[in-house]
């Protein structure tokens, strides 16, 4: 643990449980500790060293059972003697979320490719420093490194290397310590160009929206005509359906974010799209590398204004501060704020990435929710584990195919998956180059047949002739492009933000982020349930807030495509319908609007046996021949 400054305080952190001082319904499996790329050495890993308390005040558990606060009229629980908590699991990262309503303390475990996402980047550096040894001296050097052709054309994803100018950069920036030596927390710096700070994982966000993201959202300004910005008539509710519609401008019988979040005006007085303005701090990285003064400023200053923090700056998790109080004074120290580090997280998750791994079910022979078992494909991202005091509050969980959406005390948690590198097939494109570049057709390619302007996308010749033979195969293409893209496989970033429209999720009743027929028609009703005091308007603060964190794996120079949300897949058809419902069904939505239907008025009115103004597969199947 990077440590800024000292603890004062002797703790005892082995033992808290749960949430709080709770234990978790769902405790999470243990596992064999997997070295950090900084911590791993060539044989056997080294033990994690920990901080004792001092030596001339022993402390025993039995005694600190129970403390007073600082009142001194209230017992609170601070250790147990019994059932101490289970190990934190290695494929673990950690961080904390700065949602409106409170903190939380996310755990996520990650997984490529179906072992623990330490492992990917630790291969890559195994593999680094082999190569880099080219003297077989078993102590590989920058110097060596810099004039090996394996890295010399940036095979490695890692800055290509042209003449002296080019080894004395590598040298000053990847050579911290100067010794010429090159060690195992040099490498991913080297391999990654710093990218997310050369961690298998990072994590960065601002809340840009979360001042405007309800009662001034796209949504908002479409549906508010009557001048009163600060709320939503039952007149405007009423005419939702006819104001969503003016902007399915493709006809499609679906309205998204993008199509509310428009320059063009297509009615009068509508505003024009927002400005984004830097707001605070969404997440902070709660690790080796945490910026512990950074956080204990975030937290002040967004829960107690400024001040200090005290329980009731907490209140979905107020024994979050009993436990960071560990000398009971009522205030935080500087030192207490590291035990973020340590104590047990609000939220647990797993997110897997590459080719295998489904995210391992809550208890030995779980079987998963209903709607995760009948999705096709793998489950990127599942729920491990919420604390106690957020099972206390009114929440509900909702898993798909790399999504999931919490929502939790009248507040919208989603987290996304977006593997842009998961899904590259390596063999396919070194087939693509091959009959590209081939104009011989001998199943090989020759330097001559390869033109320069092909170098960006393909390489130097000279970089995927591994073996020096002139001629290159497709297994060595293929090899060139995997190793290409290694280090940003090996990396998982993430990004927690404000959502832009959090006014959008009130209308989107399935949460595939965007709205059919059947919810734009709905729209009043949906809107009229947000009205908590019945009086016939809806303001900003009966809107629930909502928060959004990707994961992801990519380059991080182009960030929009990173963290764009995956769209869900359409729900599929219902089995032995007519083929004229699939067509017709141009939303995807398994229904079929009057706009889509494309027969007479009298067909659809007869079709529709309950007279919702859609039809499904039911009707339809009821409504032929028998």
């Amino acid at each position: 643990m990077n440590r800024y400054f000292p603890i004062v305080v002797p703790v005892l952190i082995a033992s808290f449980a749960g949430c709080g001082s709770n234990t978790p319904s769902k405790p999470p499996a243990t596992a064999v500790k997997t070295p950090t790329v900084a911590e791993k050495p060539k044989a056997a890993p080294e033990k994690v060293k920990h901080v004792e308390p001092p030596k001339e005040k022993p402390v025993k558990v039995a005694d600190i059972t129970k403390k007073k606060d600082a009142k001194g009229d209230n017992a609170v629980p601070v250790a147990k003697a019994e059932s101490p908590k289970p190990p934190l699991a290695p494929t673990a990262e950690r961080f904390l979320l700065f949602t409106p309503m409170n903190p939380l303390i996310i755990d996520v475990e990650l997984t490529i490719d179906g072992q623990p996402h330490l492992a990917a980047m630790e291969k890559l550096v195994d593999e680094v420093l082999k190569l880099g040894d080219t003297d077989g001296d078993g102590r590989p050097t920058w110097k060596e490194v810099a004039e090996s052709k394996r890295f010399k054309y940036g095979q490695f994803g890692n800055v290509a290397i042209n003449g002296e100018n080019n080894i004395k950069q590598i040298l000053e920036m990847y050579d911290p310590d100067r010794n010429g030596t090159v060690n195992r927390t040099e490498v991913p710096r080297f391999l990654t160009r710093n990218a997310g700070g050369a961690r298998p994982f990072s994590i960065r966000g601002t809340s840009d929206f979360r001042e405007t993201s309800r009662y001034e959202s796209p949504l908002w300004n479409l549906l508010n005509t009557d001048g009163d910005r600060h709320s939503i008539s039952s007149a405007e509710m009423a005419a939702a359906p006819s104001r969503l519609r003016s902007r399915d401008t493709d006809d499609d019988d679906l309205v998204v974010p993008a199509d509310l979040n428009s320059n063009s005006a297509v009615m009068p007085g509508e505003m024009p799209v927002r400005r984004r303005d830097r707001g605070p701090t969404a997440a902070r990285l709660l690790a080796n590398d945490a910026k512990w003064d950074m956080i204990r400023v975030d937290l002040d200053d967004q829960y107690a204004l400024g001040g200090n923090l005290t329980p009731e700056s907490l209140p979905w998790t107020p024994k979050l501060f009993a436990q960071l109080d560990a000398d009971k004074s009522g205030r935080l120290t500087k030192a207490e704020y590291l035990l973020l580090e340590k104590v047990p997280a609000h939220i647990r998750l797993a997110v897997n990435f590459g080719k295998s791994g489904k995210a391992e079910l809550k208890k030995e022979g779980e079987k998963p929710p209903e709607a995760v078992a009948n999705q096709e494909g793998p489950v990127q991202i599942r729920v491990l584990n919420l604390c106690e005091e957020l099972e206390a509050l009114p929440h509900s969980v909702g898993e798909q195919s790399g999504r999931l959406t919490l929502s939790i005390g009248g507040m919208n948690l989603t987290f996304y998956t977006n593997d842009t590198v998961g899904a590259v097939d390596f063999e396919a494109q070194a087939k693509q180059v091959l009959e590209m570049y081939d104009v011989d057709k001998n199943g090989y390619l020759e330097s001559k047949e390869v033109p320069a302007d092909a170098v960006a996308a393909f390489g130097a010749f000279e970089g995927v002739d591994t073996d020096a033979d002139a001629k290159v195969y497709p297994g060595e293409i293929a090899t060139y492009l995997s190793q290409q893209q290694a280090a940003l496989r090996s990396q998982v970033h993430a990004k927690a933000e404000d959502r832009e429209d959090a006014f959008f999720l009130v209308l989107d009743e399935n949460g595939d982020e965007r709205l059919d027929g059947r919810e734009i028609e709905n729209a009043p009703n949906r809107l009229k349930l947000f009205d908590k005091n019945e009086d016939g308007e809806i303001v900003g603060d009966e809107i629930p807030p909502a928060m959004i964190v990707g994961f992801s794996r990519g380059s991080l120079q182009n960030l929009d495509a990173l963290f764009a949300m995956p769209s869900l897949v359409a729900r599929p058809p219902t089995k032995d319908i007519p083929r004229w419902f699939t067509l017709m069904d141009t939303s995807g939505d398994s229904v079929i609007s009057s706009r889509e239907f494309l027969g007479e008025p009298e067909q659809f009115e007869k079709l529709d046996a309950n007279k919702d103004g859609f039809l499904d597969a039911v009707e339809v199947k009821a409504a032929e021949p028998k």
